[in-house]
């Protein structure tokens, strides 16, 4: 306990009644839990200031004015937890949405998906180089029907020699949606 709120409280016991000065303690006592009641007694008798003891609370009182701010402090969180828990399961239980569907299968996919299958037939896979198709949309799919798409793009990869030559293929791909996604079925591949 710092000096400047010993002197309030003897300041507090020299201005005000006896009751206030009870209610002070047992305020002062809430914030400096266990040893404080005994340190303001001690620096009261220190100043030769005479409180009554039963005007002082007890040490019984005292723990059980704690306890039960403790346990309302516990309900309160408690209750506020299952008010917020309860509100959270409402509100995401309520807007009920189907299950997420898998795209169909597209030409864009069709054409990621053609890199795998040309990339499993090169030499040095780990050379391959394709181009964005995002920003040359005739490399995109070009949709035959009845799920089937036909890729025409090129891939700039290295030969047995070590050589970086670009090479033109053709795909044509079938995608088959299933519950886990889509699957591609390689119908024909040719290089030019």
């Amino acid at each position: 306990m710092n000096f400047e709120k010993r002197r309030k409280l003897i300041l507090l016991y020299k201005t005000r009644p006896t009751d206030e000065l009870k209610e002070y303690v047992t305020k002062y006592y809430y914030n400096y839990r266990k040893n404080t009641l005994s340190l303001i007694k001690q620096e009261l008798l220190r100043r030769n200031v005479i409180i009554p003891e039963d005007e002082l609370p007890s040490e019984s009182e005292m723990r059980s004015k704690i306890l039960a701010v403790r346990f309302t402090s516990a309900v309160f969180i408690i209750v506020f937890l299952l008010i917020f828990g309860f509100a959270g399961h409402w509100m995401s239980s309520g807007s009920k949405s189907e299950p997420k569907s898998t795209p169909k299968p597209n030409g864009l996919s069709a054409y990621y998906q053609s890199c795998d299958y040309v990339r499993q037939r090169l030499k040095s896979s780990s050379s391959a180089k394709f181009p964005n198709p995002l920003n040359n949309r005739e490399l995109i799919g070009v949709d035959l029907g009845e799920g089937r798409f036909k890729v025409s793009a090129y891939v700039d990869a290295k030969n047995s020699f070590g050589a970086t030559t670009r090479s033109r293929y053709t795909c044509i791909l079938k995608g088959i949606e299933t519950v886990d996604g889509n699957r591609w079925i390689l119908e024909s591949i040719e290089f030019d």
